[in-house]
């Protein structure tokens, strides 16, 4: 579908196609897709690459109803460009693989270069690298009432496996948003610009990356970008769950418990990494944190290093090794907190507690 197109596509399915199975571009382009099914796109000849399922570009509009897409390569449903935009209602999108050379992602949705992607009530599952990528300036993804599940690592360097990923300046808006079983992260806010809002996020059971043992965090956010999260759960996460590396992150009521560590010896027999915090912050740029919970968090339930004018108030913070633990400089603003049930110290002072590394760049 070119410029000036504008096509309903209802009550059909694709199958086996080539490079993409539905594909609309130009400004003044409208593709209306309800109770459609595309299944098992394949990458293009000779480049051997794409495979996407529903492909916008160049600013047209695609409006998208009870749409599935199974397997695939790339991703389900890709929108890119200025004034490019897709509204998906119910979609399904699972088993999208990364292209046969294994180096590009394979999302469910990939979203770059200024384009807004609406979702809502829908399920992703078993993808390859990220299930949900948002890129660049002036690129909005808004996700409502979706579960994310089981995100695959990429299979020739065995990296990432993440959830949701926000990058280079774009924009994330979550609601009612449940992320289960991902890789490294279960959710990812990078780069300087980039800013993350959740508002009832779930992130549970992220695992650390097959690839060196790293990872294993909740919500990551770093490298300047911004994230708020109000009524969030952050559960049973390996190494942290929530953390901001040279990044700002405000909190509200939010229930951060029973992080873990990951496994001590890898795979390859190298020894993993000893972390398992409620919070980190390293060096974040804003830190306030308030009317939250954090409970049964391995070692530390709020890990500070680094970091200034941090803000704790009316917080429960029980159990683990340690509660409250500052170290490198840093200060916090203390109002009104519950700090008790640590196995070693409730409240410490530079206990030498290591860091995370931030998640790298995926999309790219």
């Amino acid at each position: 579908m070119r410029t000036g197109a504008t096509v309903i596509a209802q009550d059909m399915e694709l199958q086996d196609n080539q490079e993409s199975a539905l594909f609309v571009t130009g400004a003044t382009s409208l593709l209306q897709a309800k109770r459609v099914e595309v299944a098992a796109t394949q990458p293009a000849k000779p480049q051997k690459d794409l495979g996407i399922g529903v492909q916008v570009t160049a600013g047209a509009k695609a409006l998208l109803e009870d749409v599935r897409i199974t397997g695939g390569h790339e991703a389900g449903l890709e929108v890119e460009g200025a004034g490019s935009q897709a509204v998906a209602s119910r979609p399904v999108i699972d088993q999208v693989a990364a292209d046969v050379f294994g180096k590009s992602i394979g999302a469910a949705v990939y979203a770059f270069d200024g384009a807004v992607v609406h979702v809502a009530h829908a399920r992703f599952s078993a993808v390859t690298t990220t299930a949900v990528i948002a890129l660049n300036p002036n690129t909005l993804v808004r996700l409502y009432d979706v579960a994310i599940d089981g995100t695959l690592p990429q299979p020739v360097t065995h990296d990432f496996g993440v959830g949701i990923a926000a990058q280079l300046g774009a924009e994330l808006q979550l609601a009612a948003v449940r992320v289960a079983g991902c890789r490294g992260a279960g959710v990812i806010a990078h780069g300087e610009g980039t800013q993350l809002s959740a508002f009832g996020l779930v992130v549970e059971g992220s695992e650390v990356r097959m690839s060196d043992g790293g990872g294993g965090h909740g919500v990551y956010v770093a490298d300047g970008a911004k994230a708020y999260l109000e009524a969030a759960l952050i559960v049973h996460n390996r190494s942290t769950g929530l953390a901001a590396d040279h990044a700002a992150l405000i909190a509200d009521r939010c229930v951060v418990r029973d992080t873990t560590y990951a496994p001590l010896v890898l795979p390859d027999l190298k020894l993993g990494q000893q972390l398992a915090d409620g919070l980190v912050a390293a060096a974040a740029t804003a830190l306030s944190v308030q009317r939250s919970l954090f409970a049964n968090n391995a070692r530390a339930a709020v890990l500070i290093d680094a970091t200034l004018a941090a803000t704790l108030a009316r917080t429960v913070v029980s159990g683990g090794l340690y509660g409250v633990v500052t170290q490198h400089g840093s200060s916090v603003q203390s109002l009104n907190n519950a700090v008790f049930g640590a196995s070693l110290q409730n409240r410490a002072g530079d206990a030498g507690l290591a860091v995370p590394a931030a998640p790298k760049l995926v999309g790219q």
